[in-house]
């Protein structure tokens, strides 16, 4: 696993398919501490962080959800990470 973003706190996470994903809360959040954070475990060392959540339950249903289509064996970008779940961000595009 590597180091969060500074100011970031790993809370609960899941590896597989390539990616690192974790739902994180950040020490200067505001009202949206939360988020998930992700990372290609063969490309990067730093995690993007995606959404940001008001609440741990918001950021760990999301993780959940994540976690069930990988049950599914949906493993593709597109199924983990859902177009109407998506915020713009440099690295991929949308996250």
């Amino acid at each position: 696993m590597s180091t969060p973003p500074d100011g970031w706190t790993l809370i609960k996470g899941v590896s597989c398919a390539g990616w690192d994903i974790w739902a994180g809360k950040c020490e200067r959040g505001g009202r949206s501490p939360y988020a998930v954070l992700r990372r290609r475990i063969a490309d990067q060392d730093t995690y993007d962080i995606g959404k940001r959540h008001p609440s741990l339950e918001s950021v760990t249903a999301a993780i959940d959800e994540i976690r069930q289509t990988l049950r599914e064996g949906k493993y593709r970008f597109d199924d983990l990470f859902p177009e109407e779940k998506l915020i713009d961000h440099p690295n991929y595009g949308a996250f």
